[in-house]
């Protein structure tokens, strides 16, 4: 899975760091830590009783109390959290046609823990995958009483070993260690409602109970052994999907969140993550990037599950159109899906970086195909994607670069311990970042 248009060059500079090690700085820093804001237990807990009334309840966490009365909710009265965890996506399809319900599993560079590599070259880390389960609100449920369209049931998994089947199955070897729900409104006052709301929920040996709180490894973790973090409903949330600009909080004025977009599926960054270096295993992995295909992407298989990524991200554009913001600084995000979406729309096949440069119009910067632009997109698309595809700017827009660089040269460096560093999430060595930097400073 290794794509052909990773240079030597840069395949070289990859293995430099392999390995890297956490700086005596970066452990001492007093601003080394979390860049998502957490939100509080308190957040949860309000946030839960403000927008029961609003899904035609008391309370969202007491009435929903776990994830088989959300689906219960949303009128899916035979399906149970198992069973929506274990059951393969086309058997989950197949019992509810006409697109009801859409599934897709696939590999998740997002969700991995960069933060401390093993010692062991063949897993240096430990691959993220994910479940994704999108339910439209059946005629009659509550939901659908309720103005809700659709619920997006977000399972997270890890597996170290490409050999091991990261997905359960009905013995549940393996369990998500957490499940994430996005509720998009089917209407809603743009500028002004919540444009979907946000929930939690605990993995099936906790029973599927709702939750306030994701624990995961976004930021770079302040000391070691220290990787994850707990990211509270819906202040952490909302900060990576759409209140970016407000750090998580609420729209000032109305108290609500408007703006919330639920993030598109890039099968091309994941395949490119899957080739980077990072996981040296995947070349050979037993499962593809689009878990629910094959490796042979001219099958039948494989194009019937990259059609389900396509549906989805048709439903998903749709939705962060209806919840952009007025002055136009969110155009970044539906450029990104609508890119996706035009050239894929009959092609399955990975597409490199360069070709999938954004153009956001207005006279804006475009990446050119050159041998430095060409480069630089590729080690932006390999660290820094993860963040800046949803959280301010995308890094596909080269106009947005050129804009914060100053900015992102003086967080890669970590010049002093007051500067928060960059990337996020992991640690970079020297041979890297100055590679990074030096591109930076040349882009025109």
């Amino acid at each position: 899975m290794k794509p052909k248009w990773l240079s030597p060059w840069l395949a070289m500079v990859l293995a430099l760091w392999s390995y890297p090690a956490i700086s005596d700085e970066i452990r001492s820093s007093s601003k080394i830590g979390i860049l998502v804001a957490t939100g509080s237990d308190q957040d949860a807990i309000d946030y839960y009783k403000r927008i029961g009334p609003l899904l035609a309840l008391k309370n969202a966490k007491t009435d929903l109390p776990d994830l088989t009365a959300l689906l219960r909710y949303f009128g899916y009265t035979t399906l149970t959290g198992e069973k929506l965890e274990a059951l393969p996506s086309s058997d989950l399809m197949k019992a509810f046609p006409n697109d009801q319900v859409l599934s897709a599993r696939f590999f998740a560079p997002k969700i991995v823990d960069f933060n401390f590599p093993s010692s062991n070259p063949k897993y240096p880390y430990q691959a993220g995958w994910r479940k994704l389960v999108r339910l439209e609100a059946l005629s009659g449920s509550k939901a659908a009483q309720a103005g809700l369209g659709a619920v997006y049931v977000l399972f997270n998994y890890v597996q170290k070993d490409p050999a091991v089947d990261p997905f359960p199955d009905a013995s549940f070897k393996t369990e998500s260690f957490n499940t994430q729900v996005i509720i998009p409104r089917a209407k809603f006052k743009k500028g002004a409602e919540d444009a979907a709301f946000f929930l939690d929920f605990n993995p099936r040996s906790k029973g599927y109970t709702a939750n306030d709180f994701l624990s995961a490894a976004f930021d770079t973790a302040p000391n070691p052994g220290n990787t994850h973090q707990n990211y509270y409903v819906p202040i952490a949330c909302a900060q990576c999907h759409g209140h970016d600009q407000e750090a998580g909080a609420p729209e000032s004025k109305s108290g609500t969140f408007p703006f919330i977009t639920i993030n598109y599926l890039d099968t091309d960054q994941w395949y490119d993550m899957a080739g980077f270096g990072d996981f040296p295993s995947s070349p050979n992995a037993k499962f593809d990037v689009l878990y629910d295909g094959s490796s042979n992407h001219a099958s039948s298989p494989y194009k019937a599950a990259f059609d389900v990524i396509r549906k989805l991200n048709k439903s998903i554009q749709q939705q962060n159109t209806d919840s952009a913001r007025a002055d136009g600084s969110s155009l970044f995000r539906i450029k990104a899906v609508d890119k996706w979406l035009t050239i894929h729309q009959s092609n399955d096949n990975p597409i490199a970086p360069i070709d999938r440069a954004l153009d956001l119009g207005n006279g804006s910067a475009v990446w050119k195909n050159t041998k430095d632009e060409v480069h630089l997109l590729e080690v932006l698309d390999h660290y820094c994607f993860r963040c800046h595809s949803s959280v301010l700017y995308n890094v596909f827009d080269k106009q947005a670069v050129l804009d914060e660089r100053a900015s992102m040269i003086v967080r890669v460096q970590r010049p002093s311990t007051n500067v928060q560093h960059m990337p996020q999430g992991r640690v970079l060595d020297s041979t890297t970042i100055t590679d990074l930097v030096t591109y930076l400073k040349n882009l025109k």
